[in-house]
């Protein structure tokens, strides 16, 4: 999470500027859509997100549900975390990522559209594309991997 992606880019919470976890995590998911909505209001665009949003389902059902404001935060947010991805692909050639935390409970309204960013262009085995070396898919313990993660560190020590 805090490997940077945007140069000079969105304070975290580490110290440094611009690190994935300011625009990949839920948080940065809901900052985003807020300040949307700030601006969607000074120009008088219609949405129905709130300038209160505080989960990333906020943002994924607006979005499904047609709101335009909603789908372009999260063409935005989609884009950052498949950079994310990428670099991670080409650097580890991993066989599997787990997306997890607070935008995993979206599903395949996280993974389709982060597969269609990543895997046409990404290629480190000319003779096979992408996807067949890393699947992509959400975590199965959710937003929970984490803090179970943690857990079951503490029981082992």
């Amino acid at each position: 999470g805090h490997t940077v992606i945007e140069v000079g880019g969105q304070s975290c919470a580490c110290g440094r500027r611009g690190c994935a976890e300011a625009y990949c995590s839920a948080t940065a998911l809901c900052r985003m859509g807020r300040e949307a909505v700030v601006k969607a209001a000074e120009t008088g665009e219609e949405t129905s997100l709130s300038a209160s949003v505080s989960e990333a389902k906020d943002v994924f059902d607006a979005a499904a549900k047609g709101d335009a404001l909603a789908s372009r935060v999260l063409d935005e947010y989609f884009d950052y975390v498949a950079v994310m991805l990428a670099n991670f692909i080409n650097i580890f050639q991993p066989q599997a990522i787990a997306v997890g935390g607070g935008v995993s409970g979206a599903g395949d309204a996280l993974i389709l559209p982060l597969k269609r960013r990543i895997f046409p262009d990404m290629i480190y085995n000319r003779n096979q594309p992408t996807e067949l070396h890393t699947r992509l898919m959400t975590a199965k313990l959710g937003g929970d991997a984490g803090i179970i993660g943690a857990a079951c560190l503490h029981t082992l020590q």
